[in-house]
C-alpha cells in the first residue's frame, strides 16, 4: 500500500529491536539471578 514507506519500515524495525533489546536484558538479568543465587 501507499503507507508503507521505508520510514515506517524502519520505525517498525527499531520498535521490534527495542522489544528484543528488552527481553533480552530480563533474561540476562534472570539468568545473573539464577547463577547467583545457586551460589
Amino acid at each position: 500500500s501507499a503507507d508503507f514507506t521505508w520510514e515506517s519500515m524502519k520505525e517498525g524495525f527499531n520498535d521490534a529491536f527495542d522489544e528484543l533489546s528488552n527481553a533480552w536484558q530480563d533474561a540476562e538479568d534472570n539468568i545473573r539471578e539464577t547463577v547467583e543465587g545457586k551460589e
